[in-house]
Parts: structure tokens; C-alpha cells; sequence
């Protein structure tokens, strides 16, 4: 699975959630089965507004192609 395939999967498990997530997003591979895609919280890019945290994660299973929300504190 390439990271553009990662960032679709991931995309469409937010959305089906409705959580907001906004660019620039990135895919970053955690191990051999497991790809973490990072996106922008909404909001986060503008400076009169405090989001913590500033992004929203997704892990991607490669595998399986399983999604699950990165829970943050």
C-alpha cells in the first residue's frame, strides 16, 4: 500500500466518523504493517485560534487495511 491509498482510507474513516480534518497531511509508515496518517486539526492553521492537539491521527493497517482514530491527549 502506497501513502496515497493510506490518506484515502483514512480520510473516508473521519469523514464516516464526522471528524473535520483540513491540509497539509502526511503519512508516515510506523512499522512494516502500519502506516500513521497525520492531518491538520480544523482550525489549526489559524493564529487567532488555540487547537491542541493541532492535528488528528490515523493508523492504517497495511495488512488489513483497517483504520482506527489515535486517541491524544
Amino acid at each position: 500500500m502506497d501513502s496515497d491509498r493510506a490518506i484515502q482510507l483514512a480520510a473516508s474513516y473521519l469523514q464516516r466518523k464526522r471528524i473535520g480534518f483540513s491540509k497539509p497531511v502526511r503519512a508516515v509508515r510506523i512499522d512494516s504493517a502500519t502506516i500513521e496518517v497525520i492531518f491538520t486539526a480544523l482550525g489549526a492553521l489559524n493564529p487567532n485560534v488555540v487547537v491542541d492537539p493541532p492535528d488528528v491521527r490515523v493508523r492504517v493497517s497495511i495488512d488489513t487495511q483497517e483504520t482506527e482514530l489515535v486517541p491524544q491527549m
